[in-house]
């Protein structure tokens, strides 16, 4: 296709994503909202959410990284072109399914730091990175030992630190079946032992009658979280838009270098395991899970329903492009690179008609106001 057609073709597409958009606002300005008038079940929403999203979700996590644990115990003890092989798939299989919950921030995963201690990103000073360095220099026992590293710095603790014990900066293996450094390969074991006991206590706080699940499935007077139950389907609807959001602004936006007054481009998430494209695909499709799964889209009218359709397919999408660049196989964690920001420009349109589109459609058959920015000036 000539640049000046495909140029016109993606205008085109712009203005008819824009009208429909206009469109949608003004059929959801127009239109009552059903919210609990109708009888929109947030009960059920909480309910079905937990047992068919949330929980299966960190579950997933968890069996990744129980494989990762159990792969870095054979490495360590028989280091071999396989064990090593085995080591670095299970961790891009464990970022993966991270990315998958990565939307959910709210409940355990933010209570005692979590959330940070897990994924410590951004860091745009590499504060974590230096952290990492100093304590390897040390060879300190408390490495080896997953009780005391959780005392230690956030940054020592979860996936992006077992990343820069597993590459070096240029994107390297550390980990050779030639001279294995054993201090490091139990350094990374520690760690993915740790992962696992952070998920384990997520867990166990969503399905404990005692734990956060008490607080999700009983709102009310004397709850501290949600009074009443529609504040747990906008804590749904704004895990959507905000998801989206972060995504789009600050995943991809910004290292390549599009965000307002930006002076250079940022890092990627997980950009020397190559694992960006990986982990923003699972983000995307998490979201879609969110949607699919949670029953937010049970009660819509078949008008809103067939609007989600064309949101979701917007989605899948991008989720395409994502995972084409990453099964090209070379390394694309440079999103500035002319033959990657090429391709990922194509994701940033679906993502902001998603984000915009999904949150009027959650505001106008709910009811509720899930929070939009205006950080593209909008």
């Amino acid at each position: 296709m000539p640049k000046h057609h495909g140029n016109s073709y993606l205008r085109l597409e712009r203005l008819l994503q824009w009208l429909f958009l206009l469109a949608l606002l003004t059929f959801c300005l127009s239109h009552p909202v059903k919210g609990q008038d109708d009888n929109f079940d947030h009960l059920a929403i909480a309910r079905k959410s937990l047992d068919n999203h949330i929980v299966p979700g960190y579950r997933n996590v968890h069996r990744s990284a129980e494989l990762l644990v159990t792969s870095f115990e054979i490495l360590c003890r028989e280091p071999s072109k396989n064990s090593i092989e085995s080591v670095y798939r299970k961790f891009s299989e464990l970022v993966a399914a991270w990315g998958l919950m990565e939307h959910i921030r709210f409940g355990p995963v933010v209570e005692n730091n979590r959330l940070e201690r897990l994924a410590f990103w951004p860091d745009p000073k590499g504060v974590g990175r230096r952290q990492i360095y100093r304590s390897i220099r040390t060879r300190s026992p408390d490495l080896h030992d997953v009780s005391k590293l959780r005392d230690k710095s956030v940054a020592l603790q979860g996936l992006t630190a077992l990343e820069v014990v597993m590459f070096n900066a240029k994107g390297d293996r550390e980990f050779k079946d030639t001279g294995l450094d054993q201090f490091n390969c139990i350094f990374g074991k520690t760690i993915s032992a740790n992962i696992l006991y952070m998920v384990s206590e997520i867990i166990e706080s969503w399905t404990s009658e005692s734990g956060y699940r008490k607080y999700w499935l009983n709102p009310g007077a004397d709850n501290p979280v949600y009074l009443r139950p529609e504040e747990v389907t906008r804590e749904l609807s704004v895990a959507y838009f905000e998801a989206l959001n972060r995504i789009r602004e600050f995943k991809l936006a910004a290292p390549m270098g599009f965000r307002p007054n930006q002076l250079r481009a940022t890092q990627p998430p997980f950009s020397r395991s190559n694992n960006s494209t990986r982990l923003i695909a699972a983000n995307i499709q998490g979201v879609l899970n969110l949607l699919n799964e949670t029953g937010i889209l049970d009660k819509m009218n078949s008008l809103y329903k067939q609007q989600f359709r064309i949101v979701s397919a917007k989605l899948s999408g991008a989720i395409q492009i994502l995972n084409g660049i990453t099964e090209a196989g070379s390394t694309h964690s440079d999103f500035t690179a002319p033959r990657i920001k090429s391709r990922l420009i194509g994701v940033g349109a679906p993502l902001k008609f998603a984000r915009e589109a999904g949150s009027l459609i959650l505001l106008g058959d709910t009811g509720l106001a899930t929070r939009f920015n205006d950080s593209d000036g909008n």
